[in-house]
């Protein structure tokens, strides 16, 4: 009864397996990788025989029986090429993160290929350790089942006894064994999340150092507009104006002074001739006192008018060179500054060489930090374009991993019913011998 109802349950699971077998076939075949496409052609293969294992059904319980131990070994080989596969894929993942981390520079090469290779040879010797034990217990079990049905006594029933406690402690180490498998999966499946969140935050680092760069070049832009629209230029040209201005004030001092020295000698020469005309007055008063006495008052009142004049005409004279005298010093410092007005010309011309010197220092630096802005950001479009590869690859990588360890979960199950089956079978060999010896005792 109890392997009637196992036999149905198995029924039901193989038809429930075959309504859900439709998956495999609507995956895409990746083009990037042709090492990926043949590796997932091949687990495609694997699967699809497995299933064709799974959902093969036969007419009676005894075919069943021995179609489930026929086809176990070859299911447990199948597990164990889907789990050097993984292992495979896994590896390779690795290898494709420690290049695109020497690409980034960011935290040196991830050198974890000879532990991750050294862990997959340990599990594949466990894997072979408990694999074939496995096989060669099927085997046997299935001799020593036809032996047993052709023998007859207690030595053939003791025999069988051992042999079902034996596999009962194998069967026992592939569960905790296959339980250890699928956990170490789940870690394999942590540190590539961890990986991914690496790169995540190796791509955030980009895009800051490349707002740093841009926020950089603006600063200069702005400081160069800024040295541009200063008031240097503006403080040149007024400086210049002022010069100009400085300039046209000498020059029109210098007019006046020469329409000064001119008018001066006009008023000494006219006093020179005032002073002829005086002594040529005296001479003819002098003779006119002896020629004409009475023209004698009108002379001199002539000669007074003309001491005036030359009076008046000393002072204008004085005058003129008081005020030749204060336009001559106003010359000199108007000299002086125009020549301090010209070093500061000189210094500013400098000052401006310097700063456009300083613009051209400035615009190559942009210039630079331009094309490092453009190489980052053609690094950061690719480390983008290379992360949703990545996480491409390790969606489909974890989607087959989830089916892996669907399907080894569907073996546990197997084991664990198989187990029951036996433990049943051991219980009723066990009342079996025991009524047998009663029965041997009573007779004798």
């Amino acid at each position: 009864f109890y392997f009637q109802t196992l036999s149905k349950k198995q029924f039901k699971r193989s038809t429930t397996k075959k309504s859900h077998s439709w998956w495999w076939d609507s995956h895409n075949c990746p083009k990037n990788s042709k090492w990926l496409a043949e590796n997932l052609e091949k687990m495609d293969d694997r699967v699809k025989h497995m299933l064709k294992l799974i959902e093969e059904d036969a007419d009676s319980f005894a075919k069943k029986g021995q179609m489930y131990y026929q086809k176990r070994p070859e299911l447990i080989h199948l597990v164990e090429e889907f789990y050097r596969m993984y292992r495979a894929l896994a590896e390779r993942y690795d290898q494709a993160s420690g290049e695109l981390q020497k690409n980034q520079q960011s935290q040196g090469s991830l050198d974890q290929s000879s532990p991750t290779s050294s862990r997959r040879h340990k599990e594949e010797e466990e894997s072979s350790s408990w694999t074939d034990p496995g096989s060669d217990s099927d085997s046997k079990s299935v001799d020593d089942h036809s032996s047993a049905s052709d023998e007859d006594g207690d030595e053939a029933l003791i025999r069988r006894m051992a042999d079902l406690e034996l596999e009962l402690q194998e069967t026992k180490q592939k569960l905790l064994l296959q339980q250890e498998n699928v956990n170490g999966d789940n870690n394999n499946n942590t540190d590539l999340l961890q990986k991914i969140t690496v790169y995540e935050g190796e791509l955030r680092e980009a895009n800051e150092k490349i707002r740093m760069q841009e926020g950089e070049i603006a600063n200069l832009k702005v400081e160069i507009q800024s040295c541009m629209s200063s008031g240097a230029e503006e403080k040149l040209k007024l400086a210049q104006n002022d010069a100009d201005t400085l300039r046209n004030k000498l020059n029109a001092e210098k007019k006046e002074v020469s329409k000064l020295v001119e008018r001066l000698a006009m008023v000494k020469t006219s006093l020179q001739d005032r002073d002829n005309e005086v002594r040529s007055l005296k001479t003819a008063v002098s003779d006119a006192e002896e020629k004409i006495f009475p023209e004698k008052a009108q002379i001199k009142g002539e000669m007074s008018k003309l001491v005036e004049e030359r009076r008046q005409l000393g002072e204008q004279l004085r005058e003129l060179e008081s005020h030749i005298r204060l336009i001559m010093e106003e010359k000199a410092g108007i000299e002086e500054k125009l020549k301090g007005e010209s070093e500061k010309i000189s210094v500013m011309k400098d000052e401006s060489n310097v700063l456009r010197d300083e613009i051209g220092k400035r615009e190559e630096k942009i210039k630079e930090m331009e094309k490092h802005m453009k190489e980052l950001h053609m690094e950061h479009v690719r480390l983008r374009r290379r992360s949703s590869e990545l996480a491409e690859e390790v969606e489909r990588t974890r989607v087959a991993a989830s089916e892996a360890a669907e399907q080894k979960r569907e073996a546990i199950r197997q084991l664990c019913m198989s187990l029951e089956y036996y433990k049943d079978g051991y219980d009723r060999l066990r009342n079996v011998v025991t009524g047998h010896k009663r029965g041997v005792v009573l007779a004798s």
